[in-house]
C-alpha cells in the first residue's frame, strides 16, 4: 500500500513544485502519462491530501503583526480568522515569485494554459507558529482538465457547519489494519489536514495538532 502512497504523493509533489515558479506545468510527458493513465483505467481517483509546498523548496517571509495577505496576481490566499494568539505567536506566508518574461519584466496576466494540462497550482501558503506547534493553511487550484478528473483530499468527513471535507492524520497513528490509500500520511511534521474547495480553490489546513483541532481551526479558513 505505502508504495503505492509514495507513488502518488510524488505525482502530486512533482506536479506542484514544477508549478511553484510558473503559472502551468504542461510536460508532454506528464500529459501523455495523463492521457494513458485515463486509457487503461478511467476510474483512477487522484489522491490530493499532499497540498503543502515541500519543506526547503520554499521560503516563508515573516509578516508584520496587521499585514494584508493575498496570492500572487492578487488572487484571494486562504488565511484564519482570528486565530488563536497562543497559535499564531509568528505569522509567515509563502507566494510563489511573480513571473518574468525573458527581459525581467513583470508579466500582469498569465499565459493560456493548454486544454488538457494536468496543473495543480500554488496561490499562497500561510503558516502559523506558536506555543511549539505549526499550522499551514495554503491556496492551491487546479486547472480545468484537473478540475474534471477524480479525485481524493482524504477520509470524507464534515465540519461543523457542513463544509464537506476530506481528513488525513498520521499513518503511525493508525492501526496496520485501518490504514486506507488516502487516510494517512507517512513522516510528516504535519500530518493531520483538513482539505476542502472554495469555488474553484483548493484550501488546507495541515498541523501537528489533534485532527479535532485542526477541523475547528479549519472551519475558521477564510479567502481573503
Amino acid at each position: 500500500m505505502f508504495n503505492k502512497l509514495k507513488l502518488l504523493q510524488f505525482f502530486v509533489l512533482t506536479t506542484i513544485f514544477s508549478a511553484l515558479g510558473a503559472v502551468a506545468m504542461n510536460s508532454e510527458f506528464v500529459n501523455a502519462q495523463n492521457s494513458s493513465e485515463k486509457k487503461q483505467n478511467p476510474d483512477l481517483v487522484r489522491q490530493l491530501n499532499f497540498l503543502i509546498p515541500p519543506s526547503g523548496a520554499v521560503t516563508y517571509v515573516v509578516l508584520p503583526p496587521g499585514e494584508k495577505i493575498t496570492g500572487r496576481l492578487g488572487l484571494p490566499a486562504a488565511q484564519l480568522v482570528d486565530p488563536p494568539a497562543e497559535l499564531a505567536q509568528e505569522v509567515a506566508v509563502m507566494v510563489p515569485a511573480k513571473l518574468k518574461d525573458p527581459k525581467g519584466k513583470v508579466i500582469l496576466s498569465e499565459p493560456p494554459v493548454p486544454p488538457n494540462a494536468i496543473i495543480y497550482e500554488f496561490i499562497s501558503s500561510t503558516r502559523y507558529r506558536g506555543n511549539g506547534h505549526t499550522i499551514f493553511v495554503t491556496t492551491a487550484r487546479m486547472s480545468p482538465a484537473a478540475a474534471k478528473l477524480k479525485y481524493s483530499f482524504g477520509k470524507p468527513d464534515k465540519l461543523a457547519d457542513g463544509t464537506e471535507v476530506g481528513i488525513t492524520v498520521a499513518c503511525e497513528s493508525l492501526a496496520s489494519d485501518s490504514l486506507e490509500d488516502d487516510s494517512c500520511v507517512e513522516g510528516s511534521p504535519t500530518p493531520n489536514r483538513v482539505v476542502f474547495m472554495r469555488g474553484n480553490l483548493i484550501v488546507t489546513v495541515a498541523s501537528d495538532l489533534p485532527i479535532e483541532q485542526v477541523k475547528a481551526l479549519a472551519k475558521n479558513a477564510s479567502l481573503k
